[in-house]
């Protein structure tokens, strides 16, 4: 239907009507034109040149037809090695650059000599030399390999059609004319990664069409040849080439495919392809078979050979354009490895101010941390041990400022913490002793409890919790089927100064409450681990909750001895919440202020930016940060959601 979109009635009409009197026409005259008397026997021997026998078919048909009686092979190599390595009487090696004319025109010299010497006539005309240099188009940074490919391709077809048509024409009208243009599947769908090759075969597909009735008339009939994946040297260098081209693309285009992970998936993809290429024989014999056939007019337009050529590209190349694009973008495109966006309301990161990023990375890595995506702007993402689940996991953004406020106690103002649940806090401590880091205290144990603490190099605790008895086991049948390993991140906490304020404000963001308690209900007997005097620390309450979409818990805290205390330190840290894509600000929660500005998506300095992105993407989410933060929507606004505390 998408073919007769815009048509008028009128316009409906005359199209049926000249498809229906072409038919019909071309039906009168298969009945009524003579047909072309068979051309005599020609005893004389027919010169067949064959371009790019180097390698791959070229070679191949090179050797084939040299064993034929009656016919003798011109096999132009691009190099003097590759002239080298044909041993046949019947084969004449000849060294021709397609894209260089003097060598193109000593070619045409060399066969006019052959011609006379032997009494034999240029009977056809084999354009196979060509090039593949695949890559997206945005991985180059000019146009010199889009060029080269037409150059060799397309250009060498027509220089050395042009320089051997007159020694065929001297003989056309006897003994007849065969010109086989190497096309490709490539050359009837473009697809992606292939853009200048396919270019360059529709160029060769468009120029044979032509040329075939401009020479039909002399006896010389022109035809193309449409090979599927074929294992050929051209196929192999695919792979490596297009990974080539990508690694050398600028460092934005790499970023924004997802870096050398990309690279990686598309030799992977690539190579597994590979087994399901056809055999080079299946297009030797079926050139054989054409060579040899001596009724001219019976020959088709174009051949497509292999099986996936007949079948499935055949397929591409007449079905309608958006079903073929829908088709390719499913089993053709290597697409980028954008970065897994979270669901709306989540906590999408929690940020970890540090004064030197390659310090904090190392110690996280010793605790578990995996690196995600590239470094940017001082600021480098991180997961802790992901569950295979499918669901979404909150991300550890490490953000650099050497002229960070000094960390103050853990029981201050802000986010001071997060916590990893394990099935053995005793493995943790000996592994990190491997690495130097050992524990700021003493582990704590209670009620069935067993927890260690330890601090980055700025003072930010990171502690390991383990839960035995009934409870624990309860825990680990929860994870099991939930998919999820041990240890995990489990949750982060923050002090306020006033829970009253500061819980409803949660509640109005989709947070639910999982368990409170009050000073009477704490337990202190872990607070050893941190350094905090279990007797005189009270703690008048603590809430556990979390959003449904998400997998890390918020613990929000109110210490009241020694009372939580707001410093410069308090905004070190902050959590982003994840929010629909925005064209006005998202609905504040009724007590904090917001501002907002226009901001543009692609201000490289911005380390709020960088913030927010993976692999150089701006996540399609507005981001809400906590305490202190600055949130970037795309193209939009920029946000600052500030709680009454830290104004």
């Amino acid at each position: 239907m998408s073919a007769l979109a815009g048509f008028s009635l009128l316009d409906f009409c005359l199209f049926s009507t000249i498809c229906v009197g072409t038919l019909a026409y071309y039906q009168y005259k298969q009945f009524t034109e003579k047909k072309p008397e068979k051309l005599p026997q020609d005893d004389r021997i027919k010169v067949v040149v064959v371009t790019g026998c180097d390698r791959g078919l070229g070679q191949f048909m090179a050797g084939a037809w040299s064993k034929q009686n009656g016919y003798l092979v011109v096999a132009c190599t691009l190099s003097d090695k590759g002239s080298r390595s044909f041993e046949n009487d019947n084969i004449i090696a000849v060294q021709c650059d397609v894209t260089q004319d003097d060598q193109v025109k000593a070619m045409k010299e060399q066969v006019q000599r052959l011609l006379e010497e032997r009494n034999a006539v240029l009977y056809s005309i084999v354009n196979n030399a060509g090039i593949a240099d695949p890559a997206n188009f945005l991985f180059h940074d000019s146009v010199e390999i889009p060029k080269r490919i037409m150059e060799v391709n397309y250009f060498g077809q027509l220089c050395v059609t042009q320089e051997l048509l007159p020694l065929m024409l001297m003989t056309s009208n006897v003994v007849g004319g065969k010109i086989f243009n190497m096309s490709s599947v490539c050359g009837v769908s473009s697809s992606p990664g292939n853009g200048s090759y396919s270019a360059s075969k529709f160029a060769v597909e468009a120029w044979s069409d032509a040329l075939r009735l401009e020479l039909d008339q002399f006896g010389i009939q022109v035809v193309t040849i449409r090979p599927g994946q074929i294992a050929t040297g051209i196929q192999s260098d695919w792979i490596s080439h297009y990974v080539k081209n990508f690694r050398a693309a600028p460092a934005q285009i790499q970023n924004l495919h997802g870096g050398s992970a990309f690279a990686d998936k598309m030799e992977e993809g690539i190579k597994s392809s590979i087994a399901s290429h056809g055999r080079p024989e299946l297009v030797v014999d079926k050139m054989t078979e054409l060579l040899l056939q001596s009724d001219h007019k019976n020959l088709d337009c174009s051949y497509f050979v292999g099986s996936d050529a007949k079948t499935f590209w055949r397929a591409l190349y007449i079905l309608p354009t958006a079903v073929v694009h829908t088709i390719k973008r499913s089993v053709l495109t290597i697409h980028p490895l954008l970065p897994e966006l979270p669901p709306a309301g989540a906590v999408a990161h929690v940020t970890i101010t540090c004064r030197d990023l390659q310090k904090s990375l190392t110690f996280y890595k010793a605790l578990g941390f995996e690196t995600l995506g590239p470094e940017e702007h001082g600021c480098q993402f991180l997961q802790f041990n992901p569950a295979k689940n499918g669901k979404w996991e909150s991300r550890f953004l490490l953000k650099e400022d050497k002229n960070m406020p000094e960390r103050q106690a853990c029981s201050d103002a802000g986010m001071t913490r997060i916590c990893m649940l394990t099935n053995s806090v005793d493995a943790h401590m000996k592994e990190l002793e491997k690495h130097g880091i050992k524990p700021i205290a003493s582990p704590a144990t209670s009620g069935g409890m067993k927890l260690v603490v330890y601090k980055d190099p700025d003072g930010f605790a990171v502690y390991f919790d383990e839960i035995g008895g009934l409870i624990g086991a309860i825990i680990g049948a929860q994870l099991w089927w939930n998919k999820r390993p041990y240890p995990f991140a489990f949750h982060w906490s923050m002090n306020v100064t006033d829970h009253k304020k500061i819980l409803p404000m949660f509640e109005e963001m989709g947070f639910k409450t999982m368990s409170d308690q009050n000073k009477d209900q704490v337990v202190n007997g872990l607070l050893p681990a941190f350094n905090i005097d279990a007797d005189t620390t009270v703690i008048d309450w603590i809430r556990l909750c979390s959003h449904p979409k998400d997998g890390i818990v918020t613990t929000i805290m109110n210490c009241t001895n020694p009372r939580s205390s707001i410093n410069e330190a308090s905004a070190n840290n902050a959590m982003t919440i994840s929010a629909p894509m925005l064209r006005r600000p998202w609905p504040r929660p009724r007590r904090w202020e917001c501002t907002w500005k226009r901001t543009s998506p692609h201000t490289e300095s911005s380390q709020s930016m960088a913030m927010c992105r993976l692999r150089q993407h701006t996540w399609n989410r507005a981001a809400v940060k906590l305490n202190f933060a600055v949130s970037p929507t795309e193209n939009y606004a920029e946000g600052v959601f500030v709680t009454p505390e830290l104004k």
